[in-house]
């Protein structure tokens, strides 16, 4: 059961179902249940249960306790890959500098999610002009999906 609940949750955050968020609330409600589907397992939340309740993005999105922790845990964990190749499917090529200031990313962890998604996502790094701020500096580009 656990395993399903965290690759449905994975699932949607991919398909954009769940938004990924540029920050995480500050704030949350918890109360009972409610009998409304929770957002992340599409369960209901029963009153004997606790649901979160948080606001992202404007949406009111409801969780039980344990798909909240997962599905924070899945942004903090998976949050920068996808930012990452976000922005650069937009605009290519970025520097560290526009990345960061687009996605919210610290530039210290933009080559740490471009290691990571270079399994599926052929990536170039290359001293060139970027298209953000102009300059010649260390750029990131996608070249394409990752031949097998």
């Amino acid at each position: 059961m656990a395993r399903d609940f965290s690759d449905k949750i994975r699932s949607k955050v991919r398909s954009g179902a769940l938004p990924i968020p540029r920050e995480l609330p500050t704030k949350q409600f918890v109360g009972r249940g409610t009998n409304r589907a929770c957002d992340g397992c599409d369960e209901l939340i029963t009153p004997e249960q606790i649901e979160s309740e948080t606001d992202l993005d404007g949406r009111t999105l409801r969780f039980h306790a344990v798909c909240l922790a997962e599905y924070y845990g899945i942004l903090s964990d998976g949050h920068a890959p996808t930012l990452l190749t976000m922005q650069l499917v937009k605009q290519s090529p970025l520097c560290g500098a526009c990345i960061s200031a687009a996605s919210g990313i610290d530039v210290g962890d933009i080559e740490r999610a471009a290691i990571r998604i270079e399994p599926t996502i052929a990536l170039n790094r290359d001293i060139a002009l970027c298209k953000g701020c102009g300059r010649w500096t260390l750029v990131y580009s996608i070249l394409g999906p990752r031949k097998k």
